[in-house]
């Protein structure tokens, strides 16, 4: 014969119950301590980034994405190929193509 273990609260009612003590708890000043005061004042310490590098699977479709989705101007694309570029890879038949996208000035 097993025993069943009942619960006066369902799993539910235990996470309400947990939010509104949490809620009732809270100190009246923590959204307006001095410090979240000063964080909203001070100037940020990135305020700009002059190029951001990385490898994508399909030139493409990517050059598509940050054009038509999060508004980058294609500024210039090249493919690169060549002896010097396969020795420097170390990859045969290599060809590179780079695009070079801006967002904002």
């Amino acid at each position: 014969m097993r025993i069943k273990r009942q619960s006066i609260f369902s799993p539910v009612a235990a996470r309400v119950l947990l939010l509104l003590v949490l809620v009732l708890l809270a100190p009246a000043g923590f959204t307006t301590s001095p410090f979240a005061a000063h964080c909203q004042t001070a100037k940020p310490l990135i305020t700009a980034v002059a190029s951001v590098g990385m490898t994508v699977e399909d030139l493409d479709r990517s050059v598509e994405f940050y054009s038509s989705v999060l508004f980058f101007n294609k500024i210039r694309e090249v493919e690169l190929f060549g002896n010097s570029w396969e020795r420097l890879e170390g990859v045969f038949s290599l060809r590179i193509r780079i695009a070079w996208l801006q967002r904002g000035s």
